[in-house]
């Protein structure tokens, strides 16, 4: 008799404990906060005299596998394919924009217990102008475009350039980061870009540190 008694405890025991681990293990990855959030995005938020031709970049501060999950919207409603690379995402519309037109595009999530961004409802207001990206002037920063020199990744940094505030974005990915800011300044010497004249928003990435360059 006590040792079916001891058995059946024992047996007690061990699916108590499977239980009591699966509901901590369950309720962990239901409210584990994820860290990746958007640092900004091209046209930026209120902008105007965006390209009709213009792509939509979103810039998150880590790398992002897929977008399950997000929605994707925009009024006026128009055709739009997505890709991701490495921390972009590219919202490429199929056809050009109109001319002096209002855009919104928002970012929104299915899931508001447990949204798979930080920040999210994410929104983009801006207007178009009359221009395409080919008509602009060509200036280093979109010859570098052009070439495919940017957006670059790397392990140290991360470079873009933003149309809407005339300046290259850097994001510090390295904790070593006046070696990260070396190296990114070189990158644009290498590339032509006068570094003394030219505009630059320093961002931290994930992972990152920026103590070494002026905040945004």
């Amino acid at each position: 008799m006590k040792t079916k008694l001891l058995i059946f405890l024992g047996i007690f025991t061990i699916i108590l404990f499977f239980v009591v681990m699966f509901w901590l293990l369950g309720g962990t990855s239901f409210t584990k906060e994820t860290k990746t959030s958007i640092l900004y995005s091209s046209p930026s938020n209120n902008s105007n005299d965006a390209p009709i031709d213009k792509n939509v970049f979103i810039y998150f501060n880590s790398q992002i596998k897929s977008m399950k999950g997000i929605v994707i919207e925009t009024s006026p409603v128009f055709e739009f394919k997505t890709s991701i690379e490495n921390k972009t995402l590219k919202i490429e519309p199929i056809n050009f924009l109109e001319e002096n037109k209002n855009y919104k595009i928002t970012l929104n999530t299915k899931n508001q217990k447990n949204p798979p961004l930080k920040g999210l409802p994410f929104v983009i207001n801006f207007k178009t102008g009359k221009e395409t990206e080919a008509s602009l002037k060509q200036d280093s920063a979109l010859m570098l475009k052009m070439e495919n020199k940017i957006p670059f990744f790397s392990q140290y940094f991360d470079l873009t350039f933003l149309e809407d505030k005339n300046a290259f974005a850097i994001i510090i990915n390295s904790k070593d980061c006046k070696q990260a800011k070396k190296r990114a300044l070189n990158y644009l010497e290498t590339n032509n870009v006068d570094i003394k004249s030219t505009k630059i928003i320093w961002y931290q990435g994930d992972k990152g540190n920026a103590s070494c360059v002026p905040t945004k």
